[in-house]
């Protein structure tokens, strides 16, 4: 319980950020008994903020003149080249009106949202996964990128039978976290 309570303080702070009226004083302990009765505490919940872009005048403009010559041009070289010259051509109030356009979306609310980890859902192996854990411990003095390459080269290398082999493995493995799982939510 210890862990929720600066959790919840951290989602009521987002709250006040996005909303007002939903972090008033007379909802804050109603969304805390209903966190409390989602066991968001017990569970590994986390909130997310999601924040929009910030558009100005030219994205908003590109925006909406790619759609126009996409049609006509396939060079998305040419397309950009093209919105470019015609953002260039454009008079300082044209130029306003696409700004003011801009910070009318800019200005829509942040995006909240709170996810909660479903722990007692067990994980789902794949083969080309049992083929990676068994094998990156032995190319230890490669650098990770370089390492997953080299891993991802030798998956697409093996044979069928050989990738049937590693799709068994996971098979078992996945079979066996449920069943660890369904025996933990039983107990």
């Amino acid at each position: 319980m210890e862990s929720f309570e600066p959790k919840f303080a951290t989602f009521v702070d987002i709250l006040r950020k996005t909303d007002a009226t939903l972090a008033s004083d007379k909802t804050v302990p109603v969304l805390k008994a209903a966190l409390l009765a989602a066991k968001f505490d017990q569970i590994g919940g986390s909130v997310i903020v999601r924040k929009k872009k910030k558009l100005n005048g030219y994205n908003l403009f590109m925006k909406d003149r790619m759609v126009v010559l996409k049609e006509t041009e396939s060079d998305s070289n040419k397309r950009m080249s093209k919105i470019s010259g015609e953002w260039k051509q454009l008079t300082e109030e044209q130029k306003g009106g696409w700004n003011g356009k801009a910070k009318e979306l800019s200005e829509a609310p942040v995006k909240l949202q709170i996810k909660i980890k479903d722990k007692s859902k067990p994980q789902r192996w794949s083969g080309y996964q049992m083929y990676v854990s068994e094998n990156m411990s032995k190319l230890v003095d490669i650098k990770p990128k370089e390492r997953m390459k080299t891993i991802g080269g030798q998956w697409k290398g093996l044979s069928d039978t050989e990738k049937e082999t590693y799709k068994a493995k996971a098979l078992a493995k996945t079979a066996e976290a449920q069943a660890k799982a369904t025996a933990t939510a039983q107990s």
